[in-house]
């Protein structure tokens, strides 16, 4: 029998449009793909991938059911009727209609929709951006499901990126609002659960009991859509009780005062008009872990902000007292 040919080892990085962004490596064969693993040296991936990308080669690449040849619809949508073409076929058959539409209608009524799901950054934009803006087609903001969060960013940041997500392992206080990052972000975890084992406290705040909310030290759950109700709340006690670092705010930001009276309005004085949300739970101490409590710590932390901001917002309708053992003491929320 013939020598089995040697297994080339190839890096490469997860195209998924996903947070973790994992580098992997990608054993070769006679120009074969037969394995595929997280980089054990990069300091983020650390040689771990998610269930999804886990079969990425049997599941999608060398899937016997993965489309190879382009289909052309013969029947009414939805009825399932294709017929396979050859790619210059397909091509030509949507170059010519593109012209035609330019041709009669300009180059504004072709509309491009579409994300970078599985595309990543070369191909979601190196060769779609330059195409559609040479044909002159209407421009659409390139974000299916994240265009108000990014344009909040880039109005009070300036940008999206934030922290390295290893230093959240020396945080003495976390919160994770509305992500369920056991699930979703997976590699960035352990850096929390790192931090929780150092004595952060770990706050989620999410209208449904995901794994990540099971896994925290406490669990706020307001119902959907009053959250913006518990940010502005938040906000008041913080400036309220000087919480805030007022030199770089009135340095570094524009706006201030019409943001503080904006959420005095619908602040928790003024909860929405929506019914009570569950209460909050807790597990484990349900106040204060080590080495957050400024007590011990001689200075300002973010426990602060979440002790205090729960006795403000927990007088609200909106947002009842805790049923949690001792969430409503003089330590925790406030009557």
């Amino acid at each position: 029998m013939p020598a089995e040919l040697p297994v080339h080892v190839a890096h490469g990085a997860c195209p998924h449009d996903c947070p973790d962004t994992c580098a992997w490596t990608v054993a070769v064969r006679d120009g074969r793909a037969v394995g595929l693993k997280g980089d054990a040296e990069h300091p983020f991936t650390r040689g771990g991938l998610c269930a999804k990308v886990n079969h990425f080669l049997d599941d999608r690449t060398y899937n016997p059911d993965r489309l190879l040849q382009p289909l052309r619809r013969i029947g009414p949508k939805g009825s399932g009727q294709f017929e396979e073409v050859s790619w210059d076929e397909a091509l030509d058959t949507i170059s010519d209609r593109l012209r035609a539409i330019v041709s009669e209608h300009g180059g504004d009524a072709v509309l491009p929709y579409s994300y970078l799901g599985t595309q990543g950054i070369v191909q979601g934009e190196a060769v779609a951006a330059p195409f559609f803006a040479r044909l002159g087609a209407t421009r659409l903001t390139r974000a299916v499901c994240g265009s108000a969060g990014g344009s909040g960013l880039a109005v009070t940041m300036g940008s999206g990126p934030g922290m390295m997500p290893q230093d959240l392992q020396h945080s003495r206080h976390v919160i994770i609002w509305g992500s369920n990052t056991v699930s979703t972000n997976l590699h960035l975890w352990p850096f929390i659960r790192k931090a929780k084992e150092a004595g952060a406290k770990i706050v989620v705040i999410d209208p449904v009991k995901t794994r990540t909310a099971a896994a925290a030290d406490q669990h706020v759950q307001p119902l959907p859509g009053t959250d913006a109700a518990l940010a502005l709340g938040m906000m008041q006690v913080i400036v309220a009780e000087n919480l805030h670092d007022r030199d770089y705010v009135d340095r570094h930001t524009v706006g201030f005062e019409q943001l503080l009276n904006g959420s005095r309005s619908t602040g928790p004085t003024k909860p929405p008009r929506s019914p009570a949300c569950p209460p909050m739970t807790s597990v484990g101490s349900p106040v204060t872990t080590r080495p957050c409590d400024p007590r011990r710590s001689g200075s300002w932390s973010e426990w602060s902000i979440t002790r205090k901001a729960r006795r403000c917002f927990a007088r609200s309708p909106a947002f009842p007292r805790s049923s949690a053992p001792g969430a409503n003491s003089a330590a925790g929320c406030a009557t």
